[in-house]
C-alpha cells in the first residue's frame, strides 16, 4: 500500500516546487522594474557611522516615491552581527539613513524595499575594504 502512495507523495511535492518557483520568478519580474542605487558618505564608507542614500526609480527613471526602506549591513566575516537602520525619505525617491559599521573589511547593504502598493524586494550592494576611520 505504501508503494501505491510515493507516486502520489513525490508528484505532489515536484508540483509544490514548481508552484513555489514560479512564483518566486514572478516577484523577481514585477521588482526588476525598480533600480536602486545606494551611496555612501563617506565614499569609501569608513569604520564608523556612515550615512547611505538610497536612490528608487521606475524604468522611465522617474522617481519611486511613497516607499519604506530599510538598511541592513552584514559583514563577510563569520560571527558578525549585522547593522540596521532605517532610511527615511527625503525628497520623492531619495531616501536617506545611517548605518554603523563596527570594523574594517568586506560588507554588503542589503537594501529592503517595501513600495507605496505592498510590494516587496531587496537589493544587495556590496562595499568592499571597508577602511579605519580618520
Amino acid at each position: 500500500m505504501l508503494r501505491k502512495q510515493h507516486p502520489f507523495a513525490l508528484a505532489a511535492v515536484l508540483v509544490c516546487a514548481t508552484v513555489a518557483t514560479c512564483g518566486c520568478r514572478r516577484a523577481a519580474r514585477e521588482s526588476s522594474n525598480i533600480g536602486v542605487t545606494c551611496l555612501s558618505d563617506p565614499a569609501p564608507p569608513r569604520v564608523g557611522q556612515n550615512a547611505f542614500l538610497v536612490i528608487l526609480t521606475d524604468a522611465q527613471g522617474k522617481s519611486v516615491a511613497g516607499a519604506r526602506v530599510e538598511l541592513e549591513a552584514d559583514m563577510s566575516h563569520p560571527g558578525m552581527g549585522p547593522a540596521s537602520g532605517t532610511a527615511v525619505e527625503v525628497s520623492p525617491g531619495r531616501y536617506r539613513g545611517g548605518l554603523e559599521l563596527s570594523m574594517r573589511g568586506d560588507w554588503s547593504v542589503i537594501v529592503h524595499v517595501t513600495l507605496a502598493n505592498g510590494r516587496s524586494f531587496e537589493r544587495e550592494v556590496k562595499f568592499q575594504n571597508v577602511q579605519p576611520a580618520n
